[in-house]
């Protein structure tokens, strides 16, 4: 365990930051020449049509995930962490007759952290659900290889049975997608993000993605986020056995951050805040049924965690460093 005085963590503040950029860039790089890139994968190919066409359409998509972390000791310490979580979401994209994408999504993820053994902590479990809403607005520009991004995120983040009260915190990003070529694209932009503490903070973004060969696409910060691994992608690989097929192999460097408002009677921290940071290697395979069923499996490992309780007036109580832990999920979405 390590305790430190209260005060912001540079490092939660890059993981949480980068976090919401990634969670929130959507295919701001696409072009209308690459529909399947600008309207996603699991778009049917009449639609796509459509669009080449002039005219537009509504699409949903629902999702539900499950994942499971194996116990994670502390690094220093006696105890240990692990985690379960589940989630459903449900995204509408509007896309309209002059080639703008506007994108509705609201998220509901629902997480069990089990403690055992940590000093000043009970062995107990910490219910906590986070919801978040986006809303998204996406402009390739004609004859142009510019497109232009602005989206903005509400995130509420609870112990079970607290409720929204204290717990709402908001990001924005507004960005630019630059088209190179036929096969790299990059993405440039700015994001600020609020957390509980009340604190405000702004990065830049630079995103690049390649398709290196008609098989095989590399991202680093790459605007075309998906959350099948249920990981925000910071560096990305995935490969297609088949160029027009339905199957994609990803390794995927990943990063996961949560802030959770606690109850006044938590057996935690009462009315304080828990933080979570976390960097992973995940391997994953995608599978789309008639452009509509999407199925992915995937495991990895958690190379780096951190967490941070504070109490009510935001000072912290502890900082704790987990060892490496092992990462298994399963993630399902329909399109229609």
């Amino acid at each position: 365990m390590t305790r430190r005085p209260a005060g912001p963590s540079a490092t939660k503040y890059v993981g949480t930051g980068l976090g919401l950029a990634l969670l929130m860039a959507v295919s701001v790089s696409a072009q209308p020449s690459h529909l399947p890139e600008a309207y996603g994968s699991e778009t049917p190919p009449q639609r796509i049509e459509s669009i080449r066409g002039g005219g537009g359409f509504s699409h949903h998509r629902l999702e539900g995930f499950f994942t499971a972390n194996s116990d994670a000791d502390l690094r220093s310490a006696p105890g240990s962490m692990g985690v379960q979580r589940s989630g459903i979401g449900y995204a509408y994209r509007d896309f309209a007759f002059n080639g703008a994408i506007v994108r509705l999504g609201a998220n509901f993820e629902f997480s069990r952290y089990s403690f055992s053994g940590l000093d000043g902590v009970s062995d107990t479990d910490l219910d906590a659900s986070s919801h978040r809403y986006t809303a998204a607005y996406i402009r390739p520009m004609p004859g142009s290889p510019w497109s232009i991004f602005s989206a903005l995120l509400v995130d509420a983040g609870f112990e079970r049975g607290n409720g929204y009260d204290d717990a709402v915190t908001w990001g924005a990003i507004m960005a630019a997608g630059y088209k190179v070529n036929e096969d790299l694209s990059l993405t440039m932009g700015f994001f600020l993000n609020q957390d509980l503490e009340g604190d405000v903070i702004g990065f830049p973004l630079l995103g690049v993605n390649w398709q290196a060969t008609d098989r095989l696409s590399l991202g680093l910060l790459p605007a075309q986020q998906s959350r099948e691994l249920q990981v925000l992608r910071v560096a990305s690989i995935d490969f297609k056995p088949d160029p027009n097929g339905a199957t994609t192999y990803s390794l995927v460097l990943g990063f996961n951050g949560n802030q959770y408002r606690l109850e006044e009677d938590s057996d935690v921290a009462p009315g304080g805040i828990f933080d979570e940071t976390g960097y992973a290697l995940v391997a994953g395979l995608t599978h789309t049924f008639d452009n509509q069923l999407t199925v992915s499996g995937f495991l990895g490992s958690y190379f780096y965690r951190e967490t941070e309780i504070l109490d009510q007036d935001d000072r912290t109580l502890r900082e704790d460093e987990f060892d490496p832990s092992g990462l298994i999920g399963v993630n399902l979405s329909y399109a229609f």
